[in-house]
């Protein structure tokens, strides 16, 4: 059975690779791909105390309107294919990596798209979903899609979390209820099914939340904010009222701009109050563990702690964003929580910078490193290209706790080659 699965896994993966490739080729120079590129690599790391090899193969292509990226990366342990990177049907979901389509439908009506492994996602203000990270579990793939929809009088912005296996899905939908004021209207579910309960007496349930959100849009020459007020509440406990200011530098300015007048930036600033059950921004950056349990010695569950009391009061939440120009971005979030440790998330991307690519995501819980992911890609002579990858991730474990979630640290380097060249930077 293992070695059936170990073959079927490389077939795959490099199965689609090939016929990614042979697509760019076929349509070179044809309007669906104006550009391609095809990478492959050899490497070796660390996960955990476990020596690992990897194999590599990635294709990419696009133009102006899509890019697709599909490959994979096969890893063995002990001469092994590791099973548990294809021991579910999901899993090969990673085969595509990425899937990015904007389009202007109308004068008045404009739609993007992104399917892979979403991470980065908030809806709305962020009061109900904030920063959901996809790739938290190092051994489950999804595959998901977060579809954008944007109009003069009406907004929306939805997501699944995995297409294969659906199991966490939001929407949010804004409207211009009159000049400069917005009002917005969000619902996130969780069906809980692929959730291990480590209690044969305990099962596990669905969980639900909805909020309301009112804003108003300030735009002036130099600056824009937007003052919001949300209410949110989790259908089986527990409410909260969120106050926030966000303001950034204005898009409407002169061509003739410096470096320092052409970075975009953004401050955003929020005062949250809720009852002894809230927990604000209750889908978070490390709600894939979360949902089974709440730290890495805490056996119940973030629904359960919350359920337990004891967490009300006002918190507050301060985000910073800094994007310079032709260098990437910055943002820097930390938020306060009533009974529960701080949670602080760092994201910095450099997708080009002096030919060098890196990109770097850290959540810190009060004082620890929760989760992490950095990446760098430095190019070498000629095509060939050195990578290095280092996070913090978590894995299913039979040891002590049976099914319980822990984290693991992870690390690699790796050698490639690439052929021809991406407009996607």
């Amino acid at each position: 059975m293992h070695l059936r699965l170990q073959i079927r896994a490389v077939i795959v993966t490099w199965l689609a690779a090939v016929i990614a490739l042979a697509m760019s080729v076929m349509t070179k120079g044809n309007v669906l791909a104006q550009s391609a590129t095809a990478s492959g690599s050899v490497g070796a790391g660390v996960i955990n105390d476990q020596a690992v090899a990897s194999v590599g193969a990635h294709v990419e292509i696009g133009n102006e309107q899509i890019d697709i990226g599909l490959g994979a990366v096969v890893r063995f342990v002990g001469g092994s294919l590791r099973d548990a990177d294809w021991d579910e049907p999901s899993d090969f979901g990673r085969i595509l990596r990425y899937a990015l389509f904007n389009r202007k439908l109308s004068d008045s009506l404009a739609v993007a798209i992104a399917a892979g492994q979403l991470n980065h996602v908030s809806l709305g203000h962020g009061s109900l979903l904030h920063d959901y990270a996809g790739g938290l579990d190092f051994d489950r793939g999804r595959l998901g899609i977060d579809v954008r929809l944007g109009g003069d009088a009406l907004t929306s912005h939805g997501f699944i979390d995995n297409l294969i296996d659906p199991q966490l899905a939001g929407l949010h939908v804004q409207m211009a209820a009159q000049s400069g004021i917005d009002v917005g209207a969000t619902i996130v579910g969780d069906r809980a099914t692929d959730v291990s309960s480590r209690d044969p007496m305990k099962t596990t349930s669905q969980a639900a939340w909805a909020g309301l959100d009112v804003s108003i849009a300030i735009d002036r020459k130099w600056f824009r904010a937007r003052p919001y007020v949300d209410v949110a509440s989790r259908f089986d406990g527990g409410s909260g009222v969120h106050l926030g200011l966000r303001v950034g530098t204005s898009p409407h300015q002169s061509s003739n701009q410096d470096w320092i007048s052409s970075t975009h930036a953004e401050l955003a600033i929020e005062a949250r109050h809720g009852t002894d059950q809230y927990v604000p921004g209750f889908i978070g950056p490390l709600y894939l563990r979360d949902r089974e349990q709440f730290g890495d010695t805490i056996n119940d569950s973030l629904a359960e702690v919350a359920n337990r009391g004891g967490l009300g009061g006002t918190s507050w939440r301060i985000e910073v964003n800094v994007s310079p120009p032709s260098v990437g971005s910055l943002r820097a979030s930390l938020a306060t929580r009533p009974g529960l440790p701080s949670l602080t998330t760092l994201f910095a991307s450099a997708p080009s910078f002096r030919e060098i690519q890196f990109g770097g995501w850290a959540v810190i819980e009060g004082r620890s490193v929760a989760a992490l992911a950095i990446e760098t890609r430095l190019p070498l002579r000629g095509r060939w290209f050195a990578a290095a990858t280092g996070a913090r991730r978590y894995i299913r474990s039979d040891g002590v706790r049976e099914n319980s979630l822990i984290g693991i640290w992870l690390a690699s380097l790796s050698l490639g080659a690439q052929l021809g060249e991406h407009a996607r930077q």
